[in-house]
């Protein structure tokens, strides 16, 4: 018998008895091990249209922040607001905590327990749990609000965009720094300390809400920190108390709030067309359920006879 007419038989366990599968020998490998497929994690791929409209938008979007900074041009309104940070009286205190406080109550209990056993739950793709992660999240704000604080508690605060790169701060200090220390200028955050030179590619979207970001001139050793001493002579006239800048701070913080998700806006749309209705109805008489018997039967009847 040839070598490529050769057939091996392979044995299987099956639940009714013993099945033999006839293969070719160039294919039979007895040390061969096979992983089992995870059909629980399967998903279909991505529509392709989605999928490049969705890059298209994204990349369009970085592409007009990228292009109106490298033009010099703000992406947004800046809205600067330059202030004296007051400092705290005093340490806030706080109370000690009653021990029930610690005490787990039955709503808790309750909201641990799942309603479903993992075994029952139905089964979804990672498509599906990603869109549900996503619905969850808070929607993204328009723009941020960013403060650069200076030893001295001198705060300059600023409007950007999340699209926009954290180097683009740097152009707004050089409107306030000295020009003899413009290039000392360095921007980072900390805990845990990252700095964001005037290169850098990262984006306000991708630091930490809240973050704190600290602004070094020079070395760390003989370089001034206090904005007094690098500021301009314009830029420190301009600076104000708290106090006085609070409704500008509000205003300016205000108009970062985020936008309202779309079903909110359909609840209101479809709110203001009841309420449309409510108003057309209120001039006209109620009518009672005889009169409403009546009036129906009159139309069925008209319908009748057509």
């Amino acid at each position: 018998m040839v070598d490529d007419e050769k057939r091996v038989f392979t044995q299987v366990s099956a639940d009714d008895g013993i099945a033999y599968h006839l293969l070719p020998s160039s294919r039979y490998n007895p040390d061969e091990k096979h992983e089992p497929v995870d059909y629980q994690n399967f998903k279909f791929p991505a529509s392709e249209g989605e999928e490049a409209a969705t890059t298209v938008k994204r990349h369009v979007k970085k592409a007009k922040a990228e292009q109106a900074q490298e033009e010099g041009v703000p992406a947004c309104d800046r809205q600067p607001v330059l202030f004296f940070a007051e400092s705290a009286a005093h340490a806030p205190t706080s109370a000690p905590l009653p021990e029930q406080f610690f005490d787990v109550s039955r709503n808790e209990v309750m909201a641990m327990i799942p309603d479903k056993p993992i075994g029952e739950q139905p089964l979804t793709s990672a498509v599906a749990r990603r869109k549900k992660e996503e619905a969850k999240r808070v929607p993204p704000p328009n723009a941020v609000v960013v403060r650069l604080t200076f030893s001295d508690r001198t705060v300059i605060q600023a409007r950007f965009l999340p699209e926009e790169r954290v180097a683009s701060a740097y152009a707004l200090l050089d409107q306030y720094v000295r020009a003899e220390r413009r290039d000392e200028v360095l921007l980072f955050t900390a805990p845990p300390r990252r700095p964001y030179p005037r290169s850098s590619r990262h984006r306000f979207a991708d630091v930490s809400p809240g973050s704190c970001i600290v602004i070094r001139i020079g070395s760390s050793k003989s370089a001034p920190f206090a904005g007094r001493d690098v500021l301009t002579q314009e830029t420190l006239a301009r600076v104000q108390s708290q106090a006085s800048v609070t409704q500008a701070v509000e205003q300016q913080v205000a108009g970062v709030r985020q936008s309202k998700p779309k079903q909110n806006e359909k609840e209101e749309d479809t709110a203001k067309d009841s309420s449309k209705h409510e108003s057309k109805r209120a001039g006209k008489p109620r009518l009672t359920p005889e009169q409403r018997q009546a009036r129906l039967e009159a139309i069925m009847l008209k319908h009748m006879r057509k």
